[in-house]
């Protein structure tokens, strides 16, 4: 390999390496989506001031051209957190309680499945939690992947995480080690109630993305065109263009709310003139569906004006 390598031109494998790293990083979109996802059991206080809850957050990019075969492709993670929360209800306040932020930077080894399937039980001011141990497999397969020590060392980690049961006490915000008996007996028959999360989630609706720790600007920063094309363009997910709203678009001047009104103005008519020469279901449907979010979205920018 050494001898073909050294009769390569020295200028040409630079410029091949280049290529092919920039081949590498535009296999993805350059825009974000965003998701949460919480956990089955939401476990409240006994006197309804509070509930707590476990939620997986992550900002990603979809695989676009050719990595998106030969299966749709892999998405990549900017962002990825996990956390055990409660919400006091009384001073309408989030607090993040225990972080799991080495489990979820793990996807091949711990996934958001296993977090939703957490054990909690909220009692006075302790916290009770337990989660679900990785997959014999993904165990398995995690470890044909070691590629040094480091690796070894954060499997036990999870392992040794994951085989025991924990208090968290929300005053002096110390974890402590319990053993499974004082566990058992603390949560006692856990159900999940479908009423309970959904009430749950109704209070959660009303934070801000701020709330969440999610601040655009600080975890992935784009440049002003980008944020302004999430809106224009309809790119990436609702969610992450809320954000861009809540976060991005109040800080914009009225002359660059009125070039995203007119470049939207522009973009419908692209999609009108393509939909009328086109037979294809998908020209009619990206049409529709623009006409649908222009109407709406239109009228919240120009709230900025």
């Amino acid at each position: 390999m050494m001898n073909i390598l050294s009769h390569i031109n020295p200028k040409r494998l630079h410029l091949a390496v280049i290529g092919m790293a920039i081949l590498l990083s535009s296999c993805h979109s350059n825009y974000l989506n965003y998701k949460i996802d919480f956990s089955n059991n939401f476990a409240w206080k006994g006197d309804s001031s509070a509930f707590a809850f476990l939620a997986v957050q992550d900002l990603y990019r979809r695989p676009v051209g050719i990595a998106t075969f030969p299966d749709g492709g892999m998405s990549l993670h900017e962002y990825s957190d996990a956390a055990l929360y409660y919400f006091n209800i009384k001073e309408n306040k989030l607090n993040k309680a225990v972080d799991f932020s080495d489990l979820s930077a793990l996807h091949s080894l711990y996934s958001k499945l296993q977090f939703q399937y957490i054990k909690i039980k909220f009692t006075d001011s302790l916290l009770y939690y337990r989660l679900s141990k990785p997959y014999d497999v993904d165990i398995k397969n995690f470890k044909k992947r070691f590629k040094n020590k480091e690796d070894s060392l954060k499997l036990s980690a999870i392992i040794n995480k994951t085989s025991n049961a924990y208090a968290y006490n929300i005053n002096t915000k110390k974890i402590s080690v319990i053993d499974s008996a004082t566990f058992n007996v603390a949560l006692g028959q856990v159900k999940i109630d479908r009423n309970i999360r959904k009430r749950s989630k109704e209070y959660l609706t009303k934070l801000s993305y701020a709330d969440w720790g999610i601040v655009l600007k600080d975890i992935y920063p784009q440049s002003k065109k980008t944020y302004m094309e999430y809106i224009v363009y309809m790119q990436g997910n609702s969610s992450i263009r809320e954000a861009v709203f809540e976060q991005i678009i109040p800080n914009f001047t009225p002359k660059e709310i009125q070039i995203m009104l007119n470049d939207m103005d522009a973009y419908k008519t692209k999609l009108d003139k393509k939909d009328d020469s086109s037979f294809n279901y998908k020209d009619h449907s990206n049409k529709l569906s623009y006409d649908e979010y222009y109407e709406s979205t239109y009228k919240r920018l120009r709230k900025f004006l």
